[in-house]
C-alpha cells in the first residue's frame, strides 16, 4: 500500500502504474491533474497556494504557507514550519514549473484506469484544494465509493484529527490486505 499526501500524494499516483503488486493508494490533499492540468478547478484561489513552489521564502511567507497546512491554533505549526524549511527549495520551484509547463502525467487517466483500490481522505477546511473538484472525479476504483472527509480538519488532516484521519486509514488498510 502506498500513502502520498499533497504533493506527496502525485508522486504515489504516478508511481501506481510501475509498482508490482501494490495492494492499494491512499491520497490526502492532493487533487489529481488531468492534461491539460485545470489548476483554477482543483485548487482554491489562495495567495499561499503559489508559496508552495517559491524557492526562497522569507519568515513571513514561511508561516503563512505552514498556517495555511492546518486547521486554526494546530499545535504543529512550529513541525510544519520547520519541515517546509528544511524541504529542498530547488524542488519546489521545479514541481510548480513541471505542472505549469504540462511535464506531468495526466493523473486522473491513471486513477480511471487503476485496479488497485484507491482512498481519498479530505480536511474538510482545506484551504488549498477544492475539494468538490475531487468529489466530482471518476474514480472506478475508489474507496467505499466515496471520499473520506474530515471534519475540522484543513490540507493535512492527519495533523489535525489524527484519531479519524488513522481510523479511515487502518481501515482500508484490513479492506487492501483482507480481502
Amino acid at each position: 500500500m502506498v500513502f502520498g499526501h499533497s504533493l506527496g500524494g502525485r508522486i504515489a499516483i504516478n508511481a501506481v502504474p510501475n509498482l508490482q503488486g501494490i495492494k492499494g493508494l491512499a491520497i490526502s490533499g492532493t487533487p489529481p491533474l488531468s492534461l491539460p492540468p485545470k489548476l483554477e478547478a482543483s485548487f482554491l484561489p489562495n495567495p499561499a497556494m503559489g508559496l508552495a513552489f517559491k524557492p526562497d521564502l522569507s519568515d513571513e511567507e514561511l508561516h503563512t504557507l505552514a498556517e495555511n497546512y492546518l486547521s486554526e491554533n494546530n499545535v504543529n505549526l512550529p513541525k510544519v514550519k520547520e519541515s517546509i524549511k528544511e524541504a529542498d527549495p530547488l524542488v519546489r520551484a521545479f514541481i510548480g514549473k513541471s505542472i505549469a509547463t504540462e511535464l506531468i502525467n495526466d493523473e486522473v487517466e491513471i486513477l480511471e484506469k487503476t485496479k488497485v483500490p484507491v482512498a481519498v481522505i479530505q480536511g474538510q477546511n482545506d484551504r488549498l484544494v477544492n475539494n468538490s473538484y475531487i468529489k466530482e472525479l471518476t474514480i472506478p476504483a475508489l474507496w467505499q465509493d466515496e471520499v473520506k472527509v474530515i471534519e475540522k480538519a484543513s490540507h493535512c488532516p492527519f495533523l489535525d484529527n489524527p484519531h479519524l484521519f488513522n481510523n479511515y486509514l487502518s481501515r482500508f488498510l484490513k479492506h487492501c490486505f483482507l480481502q
